[in-house]
């Protein structure tokens, strides 16, 4: 995807740097200095860093001052992508992340391309954008407490209950899957890179 957006070349940073342990701090371990340095030493001499989770452009942003520039993957290939073919997805129900909306201020962005992705209409919940709620997977909700984080997840979903869900965020699908199968749940990266063009990547 990045590729056909014209971002690059593209270096990836070894597993151990590829956090910025946002995870870890929110869930009560005290790792989070330490994998900072690790992935400050993994990205050296990069001008961009894109993640492709939003909470850790939030807390890299809100971290590093003088490194690379930080986006989020929709960020950087938002207005940049080649035409794309929709795939047969019919309507959609698309749910705000958290963090990519209120942390990045990202709402039009994914829907506009989204929309392009796909042969049906990007759907709303009834409390979308800031008002959109928790998914039930952050702060480690889903581990603690795995019953209460599902009802979470099908509360989300509940307004649109005919339509697959796509959201811009990782755990967000992961745990959305899980809580809502055997509804289909997508990646809003899934669907977009589906639809790109053959030979773009």
């Amino acid at each position: 995807m990045l590729a056909a957006a014209g971002v690059g070349p593209v270096r990836a940073p070894g597993w151990w740097g590829r956090t910025s342990g946002v995870r870890f701090a929110r869930g009560g371990a005290p790792r989070r200095p330490a994998t900072l340095t690790t992935l400050r030493a993994g990205v050296a001499g990069a001008q961009r860093l894109i993640c492709l989770d939003a909470g850790d452009a939030v807390a890299l942003r809100a971290a590093w001052h003088g490194g690379p520039a930080i986006e989020h993957l929709v960020e950087a290939v938002a207005g940049r992508l080649p035409p794309l073919a929709p795939r047969p997805t019919g309507d959609v129900l698309y749910l705000d992340a958290c963090r990519l909306g209120r942390g990045l201020g990202q709402y039009d962005a994914p829907r506009e391309v989204l929309a392009r992705a796909i042969d049906g209409r990007v759907d709303e919940a009834t409390m979308t954008r800031r008002e959109a709620g928790c998914c039930g997977a952050g702060a480690a909700y889903a581990a603690v407490h795995p019953a209460g984080a599902a009802a979470v997840a099908r509360e989300a979903a509940a307004d649109r209950p005919a339509l697959p869900v796509v959201i811009a965020d990782g755990p967000c699908a992961a745990h959305l899957r899980a809580a809502l199968a055997p509804r289909p749940v997508w990646h809003w990266a899934e669907v977009v890179a589906a639809a790109l063009p053959e030979g773009k990547p």
